[in-house]
């Protein structure tokens, strides 16, 4: 009652296990209620253009127009500064959380009619760890679309277009160890 925001806040478990189509982190604000994605062939999968290749985000919430929103990242903001869209995409492999604002933020998140992405990565700690993974897109694991699979005639079945995409990831930390001191 006494703080009208709208939170949404996905923790590690969740940014690992969520499906993220090129693992841009600023997907994961289309979960969110009163999000819309401006540019609906950004979530395709096929980066055909030079605007899909630069993985920006185009999600407005509640109304607003995709420049309205405000990304942070470990407290500094990461807007590109024409645009206003989001300037720097980190790995998803290095963050610890993600809270989006949708509503109503309090002023010192000012800079923002849309929403506020606030992301942070993960401390460090006093031993050695790492992820690998790959994101695999190919025709062998897609699903046939139900225009290509039903025809009148069974024989003119359309085959699935091909289309490959694998997406590397990694990450790796550990102490910082500086030997004169």
């Amino acid at each position: 009652t006494t703080d009208a925001m709208t939170t949404t806040t996905l923790d590690s478990t969740a940014i690992q296990n969520i499906t993220n189509n090129g693992r841009n982190f600023s997907l994961f604000t289309a979960l969110i209620p009163g999000a819309v994605n401006t540019y609906p062939q950004q979530l395709s999968g096929q980066f055909a253009t030079e605007r899909d290749a630069n993985q920006t985000s185009e999600i407005g919430a509640n109304g607003n127009r995709a420049q309205g929103n405000n990304y942070v990242l470990d407290g500094v903001e990461i807007n590109e500064t024409v645009t206003n869209l989001i300037g720097y995409n980190p790995n998803l492999d290095a963050l610890s959380e993600v809270k989006v604002i949708s509503d109503n933020p309090d002023a010192e998140y000012g800079n923002a009619v849309g929403m506020t992405v606030l992301a942070a990565t993960k401390s460090g700690t006093n031993q050695y760890h790492g992820t690998a993974g790959i994101y695999i897109e190919n025709e062998n694991l897609d699903a046939n679309s139900w225009a290509n699979k039903n025809k009148p005639v069974p024989s003119q079945i359309i085959a699935i277009n091909p289309f490959e995409q694998n997406v590397w990831s990694g990450a790796v930390g550990g102490p910082v160890r500086i030997p004169w001191l």
